[in-house]
């Protein structure tokens, strides 16, 4: 059953600011936006190819301009066009303070 949803988790197309620095070899963020998010994470578009199991630290902007920081690791990445890549990350902690935030966000969005 390769073709079979593997989700634990509702997707919604919620687009929201995302700040995005791999640990490995980023000083500086680099500003982009949600495509999807999910309970446990999200999925944006980045011009460079992480690789699988990349520790990514992320600033996601939510609404009311409030803004909060996830620790989170790249499960998978896809080519697309113009040298970019649409990455899937899983958040690495959701009961830290900022990860309840975000899951109170992702709930809202299921009512």
């Amino acid at each position: 059953m390769p073709d079979q949803e593997r989700r634990s988790y509702q997707r919604f197309d919620i687009q929201i600011p995302v700040e995005y620095k791999f640990a490995a070899f980023q000083d500086q963020t680099t500003q982009t936006s949600s495509l999807d998010i999910s309970a446990n994470g999200l999925r944006f578009r980045i011009k460079e190819r992480p690789m699988i199991g990349d520790e990514v630290h992320l600033i996601v902007g939510l609404p009311a301009e409030q803004k909060i920081k996830l620790a989170a690791k790249v499960v998978w990445s896809k080519a697309i066009e113009n040298n970019e890549y649409d990455v899937g990350v899983k958040l690495v902690d959701t009961k830290s303070k900022d990860g309840k935030i975000f899951m109170d966000f992702y709930a809202q969005q299921l009512l």
